[in-house]
């Protein structure tokens, strides 16, 4: 989904793991269009997450920043955002 300022949100639901790498992958390809400045990853709807979603953030701001593109994390809350913030990812990502 492409916002009104032009940024592409990945919204994911559920559990946040390995098992998903597929299918986040394949949102992170579609987000990466030339015409998209920032990728929002929305974790809002998100009750868990594990080590191999913390690599798979970090793969998607490797590939964006080859891009020249920005990405932000959106909705975390909870466990999740205990997660992000024990992994220090706010210094590496946007966390609103």
């Amino acid at each position: 989904m492409v916002n009104s300022e032009g940024a592409a949100t990945i919204c994911l639901k559920g559990d946040f793991v390995f098992q998903m790498h597929r299918e986040f992958s394949a949102a992170l390809g579609n987000a990466l269009r030339p015409e998209v400045p920032e990728i929002v990853i929305n974790l809002a709807d998100v009750s868990y997450m594990d080590s191999a979603a913390l690599g798979m953030l970090l793969v998607a701001r490797s590939r964006a920043l080859e891009r020249g593109k920005r990405v932000a994390i959106s909705g975390a809350v909870g466990h999740v955002l205990q997660v992000l913030h024990i992994a220090n990812f706010e210094k590496l990502f946007e966390i609103r």
